[in-house]
C-alpha cells in the first residue's frame, strides 16, 4: 500500500505600524514612550536590533538604549534585550 503525501499551504498575516523620527532617545521626543503607553493593558515588550555596523557608526547608541528606563520610566518595568 502507497501512501500518498499532502500537501498544504498557510499564510500568516502581521501588521505593524513604523514611525520616523529623530533623537529617539532624547527626553524631549516623545514618540518612544506614546508607542509604548498606546499599546493598551497587558505586557508590552521593547525588543532592540541593532547591526554591528550601525553601532560601530554610532557608539552612544547602545548606551542610549541601556539607559531608556531612567530617561523614560513608563519603559522601567519592560525588559530590555540587548
Amino acid at each position: 500500500m502507497q501512501i500518498y503525501p499532502i500537501q498544504q499551504t498557510f499564510q500568516v498575516t502581521y501588521h505593524y505600524t513604523v514611525h520616523f523620527t529623530e533623537n529617539l532617545f532624547s527626553i524631549r521626543n516623545s514618540l518612544l514612550r506614546d508607542v509604548i503607553a498606546s499599546g493598551g493593558e497587558g505586557t508590552r515588550k521593547v525588543f532592540f536590533v541593532v547591526d554591528h555596523h550601525v553601532a560601530e557608526a554610532l557608539p552612544a547608541l547602545t548606551a542610549d538604549i541601556k539607559n531608556i528606563p531612567r530617561i523614560m520610566p513608563i519603559l522601567y518595568n519592560l525588559p530590555l534585550i540587548l
